[in-house]
């Protein structure tokens, strides 16, 4: 799996930090004191918490986007943008998506973007403005859609273990 720089960090403290806001606010004070209380005070990473997700703004079954604009990437089982999405005003980074299948068009903005997607959406996948887009079909629908279920998965894992 290709490997992305550190500069992101920033942006995913926001997602994690907007994650962990959302999973507490869910839960009872007393669950989050005894789940955190359960591991070395520190020992949570954004990696521990997000796993595999931590390199994403979206990680869902269906994203779709028919109108405005987003300003993140996206992991998605199947995945629709007739408008843009991407990362244009934040770190100057290659930016990933997983998008196991595409239903219409899926239009990427900003910087360099690594879509892996299944060869016969591949064409599916557009650069806006300019922007590069390296596409990577050497997984099936099915290994691409299996990977985001499993980033799914641990984050509801995750989230069982702190509210337990």
């Amino acid at each position: 799996m290709r490997r992305h720089s550190k500069q992101r960090l920033p942006m995913l403290c926001v997602v994690a930090v907007i994650t962990l806001t959302l999973v507490a606010g869910m839960l009872p004070m007393a669950a989050l004191r005894k789940a955190f209380a359960q591991d070395a005070t520190g020992s949570d990473t954004y990696k521990t918490i997000l796993g595999d997700a931590v390199n994403y703004g979206i990680v869902t079954n269906a994203f779709v986007l028919n109108s405005g604009d987003a300003q993140t990437n996206v992991a998605a089982v199947v995945g629709t943008c007739d408008t843009q999405t991407g990362n244009d005003l934040t770190n100057p980074v290659e930016q990933p998506f997983v998008l196991s299948r595409i239903d219409g068009r899926f239009r990427i903005k900003g910087e360099p973007a690594y879509v892996r997607t299944n060869a016969d959406d591949a064409h599916k996948v557009q650069g806006m403005g300019g922007t590069v887009v390296t596409l990577d079909t050497s997984q099936t629908s099915g290994e691409l859609a299996a990977e985001v279920q499993g980033m799914l998965a641990h984050g509801s894992n995750q989230s069982a273990q702190l509210a337990a």
